[in-house]
Order: C-alpha cells, then sequence, then structure tokens
C-alpha cells in the first residue's frame, strides 16, 4: 500500500485517486469464513479520495461488494451495463451519509464442503436461510485444518465448550435464523422463533425470497458433495467433482443470464 502511495504521490494524482482497502471475506477461523453471520460476510471498507469524498469520517451506512463496480465505472463516466447488479455509492461519498441500502444479500454454496445458505442484512437485523439445515457450518477446509479448531475438537471431549463454540459443530442447524444486530453484534441469539419479533422474520423472509426470484437462484436437490473431512480437513475426492447429477443453484433458471438486482 505505501508503494502504490508513494507511485501515486510521485505522479501527483493521489488527490484524485480513489483507494478502496477491504476483505474479500472474514478470517480462516470456525464461525468466520463461509458464516453468512457477520463474522464472514461483514468486512472493513475503508475509501481514500481527498478531492471527492466529502463525507469525512466512519459511516454506518449499509454497502455491498456488489456496489464497487457501479462506483468505479460512475466515477470514470463510464456506461454502467445491464449485469452489474450493484448501484453506485458516489453519492454516499460525495455528498450524503444517509442511509444508502435497505438490503445487502449474501449467500453460501460449496466452499470445500456441501452447503447453501442465503441471508439478507437491514441495519438493524439479520436474516439467514440455511437449505441444508442438517449439515454442520463448521468453515472451510483451512479453518478446519487450523489449531484453533483442533483446540475445539479436544474441549468437545472433555464437555468444557460454551454454547458459541458449540455452534460450530451443531446439527441439525436451525433453518431460520433472526439476530437484532442492535443487542446481538456476535449472532448469539436466535430470535426466529420469538414472537416478538414475528413481524421482522416475516417481513425479511418474503424480501430475501424475493431477492432470490427476481435473481434466478434456486434450490438444487443435488449440489456439490463434501470434498475434505469436516473435523480433519483432509480431502476426500479429486477436485473435480461435478457429475451429471450435480446442479449449481441457479443453473436450472439460467441465472448467469439475469440481469435484475432484487430489492435493494
Amino acid at each position: 500500500m505505501g508503494s502504490v502511495v508513494a507511485e501515486l504521490k510521485q505522479q501527483r494524482v493521489l488527490d484524485n485517486t480513489l483507494i478502496y482497502v477491504m476483505a474479500d471475506n472474514g478470517r480462516p477461523f470456525p464461525r468466520a469464513k463461509t458464516r453468512l453471520h457477520d463474522s464472514g460476510m461483514r468486512t472493513a471498507l475503508v475509501a481514500h479520495w481527498p478531492a471527492g469524498i466529502t463525507q469525512i469520517g466512519p459511516s454506518s451506512a449499509l454497502v455491498s461488494a456488489i456496489d464497487l463496480a457501479p462506483t468505479i465505472l460512475s466515477l470514470a463516466d463510464s456506461e454502467i451495463p445491464q449485469t452489474i447488479q450493484g448501484i453506485s455509492m458516489l453519492p454516499l461519498l460525495t455528498y450524503s451519509g444517509e442511509r444508502f441500502r435497505r438490503y445487502a444479500f449474501s449467500e453460501h454454496n460449496w466452499h470445500d464442503y456441501e452447503a447453501h445458505g442465503r441471508s439478507v442484512r437491514t441495519d438493524q437485523f439479520l436474516l439467514v436461510k440455511n437449505f441444508r439445515p442438517y449439515l454442520p457450518w463448521q468453515g472451510p477446509a483451512d479453518s478446519v485444518r487450523s489449531p484453533s479448531h483442533q483446540q475445539l475438537l479436544q474441549l468437545r471431549c472433555q464437555s468444557a465448550l460454551s454454547a458459541a463454540q458449540l455452534d460450530v459443530f451443531l446439527t441439525p442447524r436451525p433453518e431460520l435464523e433472526l439476530y437484532n444486530m442492535e443487542d446481538d453484534l456476535f449472532q448469539l441469539t436466535n430470535l426466529a422463533e420469538d414472537p416478538r419479533y414475528a413481524a421482522h422474520t416475516t417481513e425479511l423472509t418474503a424480501v430475501l425470497h424475493q431477492w432470490m426470484e427476481k435473481t434466478g437462484d434456486s434450490v438444487p436437490g443435488s449440489i456439490s458433495p463434501d470434498a475434505f473431512h469436516r473435523e480433519t480437513g483432509e480431502r476426500l475426492v479429486d477436485s473435480d467433482m461435478l457429475t451429471p447429477d450435480v446442479m449449481t443453484p441457479g443453473e436450472d433458471r439460467q441465472a448467469d443470464r439475469v440481469n435484475h438486482p432484487g430489492p435493494f
């Protein structure tokens, strides 16, 4: 980063260059990477553009990674093609720190292990829909091979894990999870069955299904199976696992040809 900034200074274009610093996912630890909870999906996003950013300081506005492309295209005065499903963040950077999105969506498909999950995040709530609730959600294989995961296994044998730690091995899992982010930052209390939050659960479930429908998503009966052991992280099969019977989510609905962004 220092080398890039030094070069931009040398070219005298640093002040008029938009620099983003971000991560693609949560840490490769148990209950983090591949989770649709904030520990897996929420990452830092830092923007540096002295000549353009007028709202200096932190922002609580909800944005999505798919908003980066239209932001860059807008800044370059380029046409935004229909295949771009995000929305430009330039208004947020240049003149308004208020709400940008109502919803941000995430999905978890195969990543070393069979999985199918979807989520919708608002300013206050996170709703997670698990279409493979009979499988644990322990994280990717590199996480499973980590000392952290192996220590969790040892503590499990000693019945010394907390409820949050046991969640790494939980099966069957809830099909639906709802969390109030205002007082549950680590998503430890599932409110999906709490009648006091029934309206929020119903609303966000409908929004999530609308997004899946509009974007051509689907839930195949047979998807890519586990390629690694779930407790050792050791490889089980060759990397080429696809068979004629395996279908990727959205393949049956030609989702790769759907440009609709869904609700935002």
